[in-house]
């Protein structure tokens, strides 16, 4: 809806204050007059709602309706004169204040004036206090509430009438203070300035138009990758040890803040405080239960190697009387070859003498058959002799292979029990490891919190140390996350079409060269 300015005819928003086209003011409309305001007609959204305004024009609200309701009933005729009449621009303090304030006197009992005066005072400070910075050109009527005070040195003519409002503020949204923090920006804008940063260090070009581009997009784009590719593999380090650096900086300053957690200035921080305080102690629990595992499965593995020690010990006898007997026999079967080499050479010297014509060849026979004979002889002694060395030998090979057995399943026990011991081990590394995760987290979130709070007072070399770490970590990341967008900033579906056009290129030229030799 809009309304026509009473000056210089332009078509006016309903409910503006003043008219855009001349800058003469505006008359305000009925029901602002009655919105209950005490006369104080406020466009509610020029006003910053902070708790002290608001409180205070609610609390000014009640007496100053009473007073406009009853000059409402007591002058009508005046009320909707002056709704009509529009403000001059020569001079907008002419408002017949005079007459206003009668109104406003016979409207309010004695009883009430102080009262009265009293509210309109507070109302007119909130309002003051609340009114946004002057826009240049622009006249308030703020400005003419408050000449009208310095004029006639009575609050009670801001109050208690009908008409003209007597401040009506122009809904401009207040500049920003120059000391104001910047905007934060929202994740799709940082999203889209990464992507302008990576494309500008990738430098790939512009994706080729024309099918013949490809090829050299393709080249262009692979040569360019390896680069970017080295860049990456050298950065990731570099950020891995400032995260590093960071996390470590941040969780000393932790430590130091929770051993203060006594000093009752550190009561915001309970929460953070108390979290850290459970993961310590999941901590020490994790590594208490580690630490008993282990203890059991050491003491397993102790007692079997007390069983297998204790059987060596038995062992050891058997070994020696077994390696004895095994000497005796050895000695026994060796003696048993050596005379049986013996019959098998006299055997073979009788043979050849009974072909023998010499006359001394019987003599010589004789000796040699005697000679057989005394070997075999030997050889039944020994033979007689080993057998009982073999049984002994037995036996003791038995009981010894029966020692070993026991033996074999110890070893074999120890190897399961130190592979359980090791499986137990490493899922408490693994557990161990998770606690003392989530207790650096813990410490992070509580030196985090701490200087969000602006506790770094208490330890301000610390503070410092552990942002400035933080910083270069951040750097770092974004550098890394730049660099990776940077190495994919390409058009793929050209890339590979280049690549495509030639490998086939250069493997129709080979065959069409071959073809050519062949040929």
């Amino acid at each position: 809806m809009s309304q026509a300015c009473a000056r210089c005819g332009g078509q006016v928003t309903q409910g503006s204050a003043v008219c855009g086209r001349c800058g003469a003011r505006l008359p305000a409309p009925a029901q602002n007059s009655a919105a209950g305001w005490g006369g104080l007609d406020i466009e509610r959204n020029a006003l910053p709602q902070s708790g002290a305004t608001s409180n205070t024009l609610s609390g000014a609200r009640a007496p100053a309706s009473s007073r406009t309701t009853g000059t409402r009933r007591a002058n009508p005729e005046a009320s909707a004169a002056s709704q009509r009449m529009p403000a001059s621009p020569a001079s907008p303090n002419s408002r017949s204040l005079a007459t206003q304030r009668s109104s406003v006197t016979r409207a309010s009992a004695p009883g009430n004036q102080a009262a009265a005066s009293a509210a309109a005072a507070a109302r007119v400070a909130a309002v003051v206090q609340s009114t946004p910075a002057a826009v240049p050109g622009v006249r308030t009527n703020a400005d003419q509430a408050l000449s009208g005070v310095n004029g006639y040195g009575d609050l009670e003519n801001l109050t208690g009438f009908d008409g003209a409002p007597a401040l009506d503020l122009v809904s401009v949204p207040p500049p920003r203070p120059a000391s104001s923090p910047p905007a934060a920006q929202t994740p799709a804008s940082l999203e889209r300035s990464r992507a302008d940063q990576a494309r500008a260090l990738a430098a790939y070009g512009d994706a080729p138009k024309k099918l013949y581009q490809t090829v050299p997009y393709f080249i262009r784009v692979l040569m360019r990758k390896r680069e970017l590719d080295a860049e990456l593999a050298s950065i990731t380090p570099m950020r891995k040890r400032l995260d590093g650096q960071a996390e470590d900086a941040m969780c000393a300053l932790a430590e130091l803040y929770y051993g203060q957690r006594t000093d009752p200035r550190l009561k915001p921080l309970a929460q953070q405080l108390r979290v850290v305080a459970e993961s310590q102690s999941h901590v020490g629990a994790e590594e208490a239960a580690g630490a008993r595992v282990a203890e059991q499965h050491k003491r397993e593995i102790d007692r079997v190697l007390a069983d297998i020690h204790k059987l060596e010990r038995q062992a050891e006898p058997l070994r020696k009387r077994e390696a004895e007997a095994q000497h005796r026999a050895d000695t026994h079967k060796a003696q048993i070859r050596r005379n049986e080499a013996l019959v098998r050479k006299a055997e073979a010297e009788i043979k050849a003498l009974k072909t023998s014509t010499d006359v001394t060849a019987i003599d010589r026979i004789t000796a040699l058959e005697a000679d057989r004979q005394a070997h075999h002889g030997e050889i039944q002694t020994l033979n007689v002799q080993l057998l009982p060395l073999q049984e002994d030998l037995g036996a003791l090979r038995r009981e010894l292979a029966k020692q070993l057995g026991t033996i074999t399943a110890l070893h074999e026990e120890q190897r399961k029990l130190s592979s359980v011991a090791d499986r137990e081990t490493q899922r408490h590394r693994l557990t161990t490891g998770g606690a003392r995760t989530a207790h650096r987290e813990a410490l992070r979130s509580l030196a985090t919190a701490a200087l969000r709070a602006q506790l770094g007072g208490f330890f301000p070399e610390q503070a410092k140390v552990a942002v400035e770490a933080e910083q270069r970590a951040a750097k770092k990341r974004e550098a890394e996350e730049v660099q990776r967008a940077a190495a994919s900033a390409y058009d793929d579906a050209k890339y590979k079409q280049g690549m495509f056009i030639l490998v086939g290129g250069t493997a129709f030229v080979f065959l069409v060269f071959a073809g050519l030799i062949v040929l």
